[in-house]
């Protein structure tokens, strides 16, 4: 009588080697190497085309100068709002994680007030957000008047992506830190003299190098026959 298998037996050094041999086969396989470049390639051209669609998005507002990138920063705030809600419900028992994610949730909606545009929301007839809105920017404007300028506020959204790149690495509270510093930086430029011209402008120059860059990635991974 034959024995049966055994749930718990491993594969026989036999089998392993010839599995590792097949897949080996298969990546030396011209076939198989041709179909992965097109897909890098393929990959690459999308992310070359969302990137400039992304830069493209950024310029409009930028060009609008402090009031464009007040709208970035509303954004920014939302979404450091909605990222410290999912992780705060996620970390319960991690007190220090707990904390600070209770910390990045309340200052997602500071920013979230501070940048509101009470007019925007009357337009769109949520009228039971203005005065809200207005009357915690009074309060701002009363008591915390470092928030009312430039570099302050700038200042105060370089901290907050400080604190959310603490988080982790190349997460979503990682992108939220990094637009935060950068959207911060902005507003601190615009309190020593630098203009919308000057924003877009470098916009323009990464856009032109990240062109280029990707340009040469879509060269050296473009498949045989392709044009």
């Amino acid at each position: 009588w034959l024995k049966p298998h055994s749930p718990g037996a491993t594969a026989s050094p036999i089998t392993m080697a010839a599995a590792e041999q097949q897949g080996q086969g298969l990546l030396n396989d011209p076939q198989v190497q041709e179909l992965a470049k097109q897909k890098a390639y393929e990959g690459l051209e999308k992310g070359k085309e969302l990137g400039s669609q992304a830069i493209d998005g950024l310029r409009h507002y930028i060009k609008k100068g402090p009031t464009g990138v007040s709208f970035l920063c509303f954004a920014g705030g939302v979404a450091m709002t909605v990222c410290g809600v999912f992780e705060t419900i996620g970390g319960l028992l991690n007190p220090f994680s707990l904390v600070l994610n209770v910390y990045l949730v309340m200052f997602g909606i500071v920013t979230v007030l501070l940048e509101a545009d009470a007019e925007l929301f009357r337009s769109m007839k949520m009228e039971f957000a203005v005065k809200p809105i207005m009357g915690y920017q009074a309060k701002v404007n009363e008591q915390a008047q470092f928030l009312t300028t430039m570099l302050g506020r700038g200042g105060f959204y370089i901290f907050l992506g400080t604190l959310a790149i603490s988080q982790c690495i190349f997460c979503l509270y990682f992108l939220v830190g990094i637009w935060m510093i950068v959207m911060g930086a902005m507003l601190v430029g615009f309190h020593f003299g630098y203009t919308a011209e000057d924003y877009e402008a470098g916009a323009h120059r990464a856009r032109a190098q990240m062109a280029a860059g990707m340009a040469g990635l879509s060269d050296r991974n473009q498949p045989a026959g392709a044009v």
